[in-house]
């Protein structure tokens, strides 16, 4: 009778490192899940097939603030541009026409460059999921 309740305790143990092991590669708390296992063993292995991967979930909220920060950047790079511009009309330097026509040039280009880069965005989103939201 003490051998099956040691084989049992010793078999426990050794089925808690089953949803250990899982839980580790999905992102989560290996202790946590090792005490689950231990005491509820099928239900910690049916809790972990519904449960989402935490590593492609920060892979993907990664990806999406560096797209952000791809779009701020040439924003501002945009915008930066045609206060030069604005600085040198209103110094005398050019004239109301020239920069106009000037910072039509850069809208249009900015937008044009803007397009195909958002194209290339929204390629990568497709091909990794649904962007997270922050």
């Amino acid at each position: 009778m003490e051998n099956v309740i040691i084989l049992s305790i010793l078999a426990a143990l050794l089925l808690g490192v089953i949803p250990a092991t899982i839980a580790n590669s999905r992102g989560y708390n290996t202790a946590t899940f090792y005490v689950y296992g231990i005491f509820l063993f099928p239900i910690s292995l049916i809790h972990l097939a519904f449960l989402p991967n935490k590593y492609e979930q920060m892979e993907k909220e990664k990806m999406y603030r560096n797209i952000e920060k791809i779009v701020y950047n040439t924003n501002t790079a945009m915008l930066d541009s045609v206060e030069v511009y604005k600085a040198l009309m209103k110094k005398g330097i050019i004239s109301l026409e020239d920069f106009e026509s000037i910072r039509k040039q850069i809208y249009s280009h900015y937008f044009t460059e803007n397009n195909q880069s958002n194209n290339k965005i929204h390629e990568l989103i497709e091909q990794s999921g649904n962007a997270v939201e922050p």
